[in-house]
């Protein structure tokens, strides 16, 4: 509450002001990135990549089916033709191979999505990418402070995309960045950042007057939204910590329930050389009926527990865009997401996994 009644004291209300500046210098210093626009949502900033790289009617974007609409959206938008990419089965980030065999001679851009602080292999993806011409977007909206070979996700594309809706691990309230890893993209994405204007360069004295000069809109956090955020960053080493230890507790507390393979499994260990921010557990249903049950018999309890997306290559619009996604439509209808926010505690998730082993023990 400090930083936002000191920037609500400051008159600095807009999209400047002392916590822009503070975000973006944290942002400087934790993930080596020079160029960093901060925004009201991720979606806004994946709204910026399009409109950056330049997505155009017939253009291909290849993104994976098990994501939020909003990856989409934003380059729908711009008139391109989705094409869907199947997704590993146990990660449920973007099959690398899938999207291989989905690049074709109108493949503009690959959106890669990092799912639940694993990540996807956007190390490979981007060797492909710079071999074919092709921009590489992260949609590292469940990502802060997740690590993926020595580097963090969200930098190793050439635009990355980060959220802080309430729902992520740090947070404030609404809002996003833009991480720019290409410099030769800097220039456009500050044009596109400043409503199609060239704004930055009139303040910084290079030009005697702001023209438009290319398609922008509207993209930048406010400062008291940022004061919110600033406060969140300079914690997200010990939330993250905090989220590991409630993510290993669910994982080792199920692993010792007598039978509980022969119904669930559990998600995959992350790399031990990756920094992993537990962001979703997730367990996996042998069928779909099973996963029903244990959904609406913690409801029951009083436990919020869900599914996540429904594919999009099914939804009504997204059935018009190509794609087959096998593992994507086998494992959608049974994935559970178990709570897991930073004010849980351990007791909690023992009382959650009690549920969990007495729908074992009835089976």
């Amino acid at each position: 509450m400090f930083y936002i009644k000191t920037a609500l004291q400051s008159g600095q209300c807009g999209s400047e002001g002392i916590f822009i500046d503070r975000c973006k210098e944290w942002f400087h210093q934790n993930y080596q990135v020079q160029h960093v626009f901060l925004t009201p949502s991720c979606t806004a900033a994946l709204e910026m990549a399009a409109l950056i790289t330049e997505i155009n009617h017939g253009d291909e974007v290849i993104i994976p089916s098990w994501t939020h609409v909003s990856t989409a959206n934003a380059f729908v938008l711009r008139g391109a033709k989705i094409v869907f990419a199947d997704i590993d089965p146990e990660t449920m980030t973007i099959n690398t191979e899938d999207v291989k065999r989905k690049i074709s001679d109108r493949t503009k851009a690959i959106v890669a999505v990092h799912y639940g602080g694993y990540a996807a292999d956007v190390v490979l993806l981007r060797q492909l990418c710079d071999t074919k011409g092709i921009f590489l977007i992260e949609d590292a909206a469940h990502s802060i402070g997740a690590g993926i070979k020595g580097r963090l996700q969200g930098i190793v594309g050439h635009l990355g995309c980060l959220s802080f809706h309430e729902t992520k691990n740090i947070q404030c309230g609404e809002g996003g960045a833009l991480l720019v890893n290409d410099p030769r993209l800097a220039g456009t994405a500050e044009i596109v950042f400043e409503k199609g204007t060239d704004r930055s360069a009139f303040l910084r004295g290079e030009v005697s007057g702001y023209e438009w000069q290319r398609p922008g809109s509207s993209f930048a956090m406010s400062n008291i939204t940022a004061a919110m955020l600033l406060a969140q960053l300079q914690e997200t080493e010990s939330v993250n910590e905090h989220r590991r230890i409630l993510w290993y507790s669910y994982r080792k507390l199920l692993k010792k329930i007598r039978n509980f393979n022969s119904l669930f499994t559990l998600p995959p260990l992350p790399p031990a050389e990756e920094e992993f921010n537990a962001h979703i557990f997730f367990i996996k249903a042998v069928d779909a009926n099973i996963a029903r049950k244990l959904v609406v018999d913690l409801n029951s309890d009083g436990i919020q527990a869900q599914f996540h997306y429904r594919p999009l290559h099914s939804s009504p619009y997204g059935s018009q865009f190509e794609g087959l996604c096998q593992n994507t439509e086998l494992k959608c209808k049974r994935l559970i997401r178990l709570p897991l926010h930073s004010g849980m505690n351990e007791n909690q998730v023992r009382r959650i996994v009690s549920v969990v082993e007495k729908l074992v023990k009835q089976k």
